[in-house]
């Protein structure tokens, strides 16, 4: 069966992301995590801790400009 669930959390995100990297089995769970260019205050420890769950895809998004 699958469970779709959404979350939005309102905290700084270096805090957020690393509580919910530790506190998630990520044996048996996926996630995206999407990149804002112009809000991102991500911290390079905090997506290396993303980066070893290996269940987590980062899409960092890049503003479409027309001239």
């Amino acid at each position: 069966m699958l469970k779709d669930k959404v979350t939005i959390i309102n905290e700084d995100c270096n805090i957020a992301l690393k509580s919910i990297c530790e506190d998630i089995n990520w044996n048996k769970n996926r996630a995206i995590l999407f990149l804002d260019p112009y809000t991102t205050e991500v911290e390079w420890n905090t997506l290396k801790i993303v980066a070893a769950t290996i269940a987590i895809d980062v899409w960092y998004l890049f503003p479409f400009l027309r001239n």
